[in-house]
């Protein structure tokens, strides 16, 4: 399969293979493989996809691993987007024209800003097991700003906090764009934590997008994007730090399953500023995700 995989012929049938193991010598096959791409190797104790294959064996990320196939021939990653059912359709149409139709004179909500904050959760907080199940690392944390409050008098104390940042001008770097922090939100740990994500009284979640200032600010989110050709949109904070976790840059989340006419303009500035054409919406497929993919927009 052009991963330099040494087959076990005599082991193996239609569909359902065995190979020596690629990470180790051995001389009894360890490493199986069956329909659709998906692998376990025993003597190591992991499996996955073929892009976790290609990750452990190239050392890379998730986004270079997709590229490594493509290039290859082993994968393909069509120009154009797969066809769309009639609701995905008309909620697209709806977006662009929105986009398209705006007024040339603003509504107060799409000029609101929220404020830059100088009060930083982030380093009140450490790591916890929810984020280790998660899949969520040290590095990415560090990043992203996310982390867990068992500390202070905040209203977020004993919840995952997850720091909302932006890329914006100040007086003292008028011209270049610089990390500022805006909010924080808190998840609860449990489901018996209600609410489930609290968010400080006066922050404007509808106006910002989470992760809006890797796009800006870091290099490798504007390469992945233009490599692609579209940015992606998932519903929650820690959709991105997964995404983040996997290397993925070109990545943001709307705070919930629902778009405002505020976020879509953001996602359409950093669509002009990248020069792509697509942006993928990737809502969970539970029903609330359902729903915010099929329901009018609140533009």
């Amino acid at each position: 399969m052009g991963l330099g995989l040494r087959k076990d012929e005599h082991k193996s049938k239609a569909r359902d293979w065995w190979a020596l193991s690629p990470f180790h010598h051995e001389k009894t096959p360890s490493f199986h493989m069956g329909p659709g791409g998906l692998w376990y190797d025993f003597s190591i104790g992991e499996g996955g996809g073929a892009i976790e294959l290609v990750q452990k064996l190239q050392s890379c990320n998730c986004f270079e691993a997709g590229k490594w196939l493509c290039k290859r021939g082993l994968a393909v990653c069509p120009s154009q987007p797969p066809y769309m059912n009639t609701v995905q359709h008309n909620t697209a149409s709806q977006v662009r024209q929105t986009i398209k139709t705006r007024s040339s004179q603003p509504s107060q909500s799409e000029t609101y800003e929220n404020k830059p904050i100088r009060q930083d959760l982030i380093k009140l907080c450490t790591g916890h097991e929810i984020l280790e199940q998660r899949g969520v690392s040290t590095d990415t944390c560090e990043q992203l700003g996310i982390g867990f409050l068992s500390q202070g008098r905040s209203p977020l104390k004993n919840r995952i906090v997850f720091q909302v940042a932006d890329a914006r001008v100040s007086s003292k770097s008028p011209e270049t764009p610089s990390r500022v922090i805006i909010s924080h939100i808190g998840r609860a740990l449990d489901d018996g934590q209600e609410p489930k994500y609290l968010f400080y009284e006066g922050f404007h979640k509808s106006a910002e997008l989470y992760a809006q200032e890797i796009l800006w600010l870091h290099q490798e989110a504007e390469n992945q994007a233009k490599s692609c050709g579209f940015l992606t949109l998932t519903e929650g904070t820690f959709d991105v730090a997964r995404a983040f976790d996997a290397g993925l840059r070109n990545v943001v989340a709307s705070f919930g399953a629902s778009l405002t006419r505020v976020q879509a303009i953001k996602l359409k500035g950093f669509a002009d500023h990248f020069g792509v054409t697509r942006v993928i919406i990737v809502f969970d497929r539970d029903e609330a995700g359902q729903r915010g993919a099929k329901r009018p927009k609140p533009f």
